[in-house]
């Protein structure tokens, strides 16, 4: 049988042993308690014993086996744990020892009591050279009073306190980031666990970042300045514009104005050489006319966005406007002249019809320059329906096509170039400066269209447009 040993009481000669919390009690305790009763009972007389019964006795040795079982036991415990504090101390070393941060305690007088490899480390020396030294010896002189400042307000509020300062290592300076707190003391002894994180890449890139935003302001100043310049230099170029336009529009008005006059005649007859150079006046002053309104519009859109004046119209109203001061020129060169608009294209468009006839005029009068005699020119216009896929509104798609010479492939790409023209200027056979097609396509696109090219080299080229059935700014 096995007695409870916190229920066990031992008796003799009036002495009792209490064994009701052996759990609290040293090994060296249990020992000496064992002994104790030994002697006690050796030293009883032999001739006033009594003889022990075997039911004591019996009940002594259960006794003394339980003790025995409550030693083993305890000694278990012990191993169990030794074995969790060397586990603690192996998990100390990894989380404090190896920490990627430096940990420090410092006393009230500012004294490193203890320090981590961490720390060491990050100031490239010893543990055993930070131990008993002040962390002052380690931080730049320019910074000494940063620290000071936050020590002496954590040990006087208990607050924590964060700062950033430079530490030094030998020859180098570098920026950490220092978080103290002030743990609650056993002994009533204050201390600082303070937590070092090395923050140099991040001051780098913060000094990096303030470059560059120097750096920039300073460009965005220069841009700002230059902006400047450039608005008073569109202001110069729009005041020049206006005054050449007048300057010249008013010779070029006499000059057509009288040639038309004088054919027809209504101040006397011409002989056939006088009206030839009259005829030949005529149209060299509105070839030139032309011409000049296409540099001052070219121009104009070069330095801002062109003024809309945007209106409902018909496309035929244009195409005819267009083809009538263009159709003499085209019967001149035997010339055919088709206008295919089926009866959808019929709808009003929102454009602005001066600059749309502008379009048509440099598109179609191309078209007559580059043709052969005796070819023929297409005017095609179509409604196109447009779909939310696309993100396009229904719109007008136009084709001006020739049968002339045609555009080589590799010249494609640059057709829509200023002043870029397809031949040598030494043996150049069509007059014009190369700004018609890419006065057009900026014409189209303030209209929210595009223009694109199709051309087959010695065969003819075709031109199409597409212009959209609502002003862009209602989208």
């Amino acid at each position: 049988m096995i007695c409870n040993p916190q229920k066990t009481r031992m008796k003799n000669k009036g002495d009792k042993f209490d064994q009701s919390s052996p759990s609290v009690r040293s090994e060296k305790a249990l020992r000496h308690l064992a002994d104790e009763i030994v002697r006690k009972k050796a030293a009883l007389p032999p001739k006033n014993s009594k003889a022990i019964p075997p039911e004591e006795m019996q009940k002594v040795l259960n006794e003394l086996h339980v003790h025995q079982i409550e030693l083993e036991m305890q000694n278990e415990e012990l191993r169990r744990t030794q074995g969790e504090l060397a586990a603690a101390l192996a998990r100390y070393f990894d989380l404090y020892d190896l920490a990627p941060v430096g940990y420090c305690t410092v006393s009230k007088e500012a004294l490193i009591m203890e320090a981590n490899l961490g720390a060491a480390k990050m100031m490239s020396v010893e543990r055993s050279a930070l131990v008993k030294k002040p962390l002052t010896r380690f931080i730049l002189p320019a910074d000494q009073d940063v620290y000071t400042r936050h020590l002496k307000l954590l040990f006087e509020t208990g607050a924590s306190q964060v700062c950033e300062l430079r530490l030094v290592r030998k020859d180098d300076a570098f920026w950490v980031r220092i978080d103290a707190t002030v743990p609650q003391a056993v002994d009533g002894v204050p201390l600082c666990r303070a937590v070092m994180i090395d923050i140099n890449e991040r001051k780098e890139a913060e000094e990096k970042i303030r470059a560059l935003n120097k750096e920039l302001q300073n460009r965005l100043k220069d841009l700002l300045e230059a902006k400047t310049l450039e608005e008073s230099a569109k202001r110069a170029k729009q005041e020049f514009l206006a005054n050449i336009s007048h300057e010249i529009n008013t010779p070029f008005n006499h000059i057509i104005g009288f040639s038309q006059v004088l054919l027809t005649k209504n101040f006397g007859d011409l002989n056939e050489k006088q009206q030839g150079y009259v005829e030949h006046i005529l149209k060299s002053g509105e070839q030139l006319h032309y011409t000049l309104k296409n540099i001052v519009s070219f121009v104009r859109m070069d330095i801002s966005n062109p003024d809309m004046d945007w209106e409902d119209l018909h496309l035929k109203d244009i195409v005819d406007s267009s083809l009538s001061i263009i159709r003499k020129d085209a019967t001149d060169r035997h010339l055919t002249l088709i206008l295919d608009m089926e009866k959808e294209a019929s709808r009003l468009i929102r454009a602005d019809q001066s600059k749309l006839v502008q379009v048509f005029h440099n598109l179609i009068s191309n078209a007559v320059k580059f043709s052969r005699d005796g070819g023929r020119i297409t005017i095609s216009v179509r409604y196109r329906k447009g779909s939310e896929e696309s993100g396009k509104d229904d719109f007008m798609e136009v084709m001006v096509a020739d049968t002339g010479i045609g555009i080589k492939e590799e010249d494609l790409p640059r057709i829509f170039r200023p002043f870029e023209q397809m031949e040598a200027p030494m043996t150049k056979q069509f007059a014009g400066i190369g700004m018609g097609l890419t006065l057009a396509k900026k014409l189209i696109e303030a209209h929210g269209g595009t223009i694109r090219v199709e051309s087959e080299y010695g065969k003819g080229s075709r031109f199409i447009f597409t212009i959209p059935l609502k002003d862009r700014r209602e989208k």
